[in-house]
């Protein structure tokens, strides 16, 4: 399933320096930790999702450089306290605050965060606003 996807999948080469695509990386990785955390727990539709999504958007190329699966992975274990899950979020979000790279990771958060195809819970609707929020995009999600 894995090649179909990555066979697919756009690639687009983003005209940015090495530190600041890692970094937007990162984010990206932590954001879709962050709200698959809230809901899908890990659910391997959110890491296919994930992927199918840096890919759009130019973040990764195939074959990736990065491991985004053990990124992905190490980020949900260390979303899992939540007083150090904040911390993060906002460590990790704040070079992209009022940037336009701030809606691109919110693009691929809310594409993993609807990745099973079940219509959006309290929890991962209070994420998502959160994410939105921590990255200066003010407009709240309906989450029914």
């Amino acid at each position: 399933m894995d090649q179909v996807m990555e066979a697919s999948a756009p690639v687009v080469d983003l005209p940015l320096a090495a530190s600041l695509r890692a970094q937007l990386l990162e984010a990206a990785i932590l954001a879709g930790a962050w709200v698959a955390s809230s809901r899908l727990h890990g659910h391997p539709a959110a890491r296919m999702c994930l992927m199918t999504e840096l890919r759009r958007c130019g973040l990764v190329a195939t074959p990736p450089t990065v491991d985004v699966r053990a990124r992905f992975d190490l980020w949900l274990r260390q979303l899992a306290d939540p007083r150090r899950a904040r911390r993060l979020i906002s460590r990790q979000m704040d070079a992209f605050v009022g940037t336009p790279w701030a809606a691109t990771v919110m693009r691929i958060a809310d594409a993993v965060a609807r990745s099973s195809g079940d219509p959006l819970d309290a929890r991962s609707g209070a994420a998502i606003n959160a994410l939105r929020l921590g990255l200066g995009l003010c407009w709240p999600t309906d989450c029914r």
